[in-house]
């Protein structure tokens, strides 16, 4: 396999030179202050070697890094398997239905009644669980998603490889300290 990358002006963004070689061999270059480097396919590497660079293909290629960041953060917070989001989207509808009912009929709430009886708890106390846990990961999961959506704004306004690598930086490990679930809430 092949490493491609360019070396560019952190300050300027303005491509200095471009470099090919065996895998790993991007990131075994030191390079003089004030430049930065960033890895590429070959396809973004050779629209920034013609005459007039092409961002494009570069820019598709880091935001599709940004989101795939994005979704391995998010696995650490859900199961992710077939139909599983449409079951966790149910419970919550139902949970919040079970809280709001001044008379709820188990009958009526099939994965709480399901639930409660796999795990020896209550329905009150499963879809209480299950209400706090979502509203834990909406917050969460809105912070994914704004630094997500940020970052590929940022990233089609970008004029230059700098802007571009500099709209793709995002602290994932800080985000994901942010949105940590206490210890002792249940899964839901």
């Amino acid at each position: 396999m092949t490493d491609y990358w360019f070396v560019y002006d952190l300050a300027t963004g303005a491509l200095r030179w471009p470099g090919t070689g065996p895998e790993g061999s991007a990131t075994a270059q030191v390079l003089p202050e004030g430049l930065g480097l960033i890895d590429m396919p070959f396809d973004a590497y050779t629209a920034l070697t013609g005459a007039e660079p092409d961002l494009g293909p570069l820019k598709l290629y880091v935001k599709a890094m940004v989101d795939a960041a994005a979704g391995v953060l998010r696995k650490r917070h859900i199961t992710d398997i077939p139909g599983q989001q449409a079951t966790y989207l149910t419970k919550a509808q139902e949970a919040k239905a079970w809280i709001a009912a001044t008379d709820p009929d188990p009958a009526d709430y099939p994965y709480l009644r399901h639930e409660a009886d796999a795990t020896g708890q209550t329905i009150a106390a499963v879809a209480a669980d299950i209400v706090l846990v979502a509203g834990l990961w909406l917050e969460g999961d809105a912070m994914i998603e704004g630094a997500r959506r940020g970052a590929a704004v940022a990233i089609a306004a970008a004029t230059n490889v700098a802007q571009i690598v500099a709209a793709a930086r995002i602290d994932w490990n800080a985000l994901l300290a942010s949105i940590a679930v206490p210890p002792g809430t249940p899964e839901a």
